[in-house]
């Protein structure tokens, strides 16, 4: 938001075909994409930018794909009412599922730590230690519009609450609310990242850089106005 209409920055390429864009993750020459239609998985160079994705594969999901993870050959995918699916795609011409958890529903957003899944929204846990057999450990209250873990906490914004929210998730079977923050009565929260003990959060008002070192006592290093 902050460098759309940065001098900087050149438009290389659209490509109207992406229909329903929700999630993608580029590695390699392999460009992996998530939409309402299922998964799949593109061809395209970086060295030549104006050259659009070739489809590859087509590879059509039980419910609607609302985020993926790839993790060396198994692709985590959030699909929606019809919860998260677990795919090998060690060989892209021969993807096949190979495990489900029709109970996590609903994923904005998948990060993986210690053998543990984390899903938005609402933020939930899964025990993916066999990815055959993936387990609900715990579902939170409420919305978790994005999230980062950082150690044995994890820093939610929420689109329904106007506050951070961070969790405890040291038992990932019994997770708990640690803090909520709030910095606005109107501000409602988009996005976060972290970088070493570093927050950047965003709502539809700010945008706000954090230091994280000590979860306790929060410390806010930088504040800029419109940050969405």
């Amino acid at each position: 938001a902050f460098c759309q209409d940065d001098p900087r920055i050149d438009l290389v390429c659209e490509f109207e075909d992406f229909y329903d864009f929700e999630a993608f993750k580029y590695i390699d020459t392999l460009l992996y994409v998530a939409n309402r239609y299922g998964f799949f998985v593109y061809s395209y160079d970086e060295n030549e930018m104006e050259v659009p994705p070739v489809e590859l594969v087509r590879y059509r999901t039980r419910g609607e794909a609302e985020a993926l993870l790839i993790v060396d050959s198994l692709c985590y995918l959030a699909d929606g009412y019809a919860g998260l699916r677990i795919l090998n795609i060690s060989d892209i011409y021969n993807i096949h599922e190979i495990g489900y958890c029709e109970d996590a529903t609903n994923g904005q957003f998948l990060q993986l730590q210690d053998d543990i899944l984390y899903m938005g929204s609402p933020f939930k846990s899964i025990d993916v230690s066999d990815p055959a057999n993936p387990t609900l450990l715990c579902t939170m209250n409420g919305s978790s519009h994005d999230f980062r873990i950082h150690g044995n906490r994890a820093y939610s914004a929420s689109d329904n609450h106007r506050y951070l929210e961070i969790i405890d998730i040291s038992d990932p079977s019994n997770m708990q609310t640690f803090r909520e923050v709030e910095f606005g009565r109107r501000e409602e929260g988009q996005g976060v990242e972290i970088h070493d003990d570093y927050l950047y959060y965003v709502t539809d008002e700010k945008f706000r850089i954090i230091s994280i070192e000590d979860p306790d006592n929060l410390e806010i290093l930088c504040e800029v106005e419109q940050g969405y």
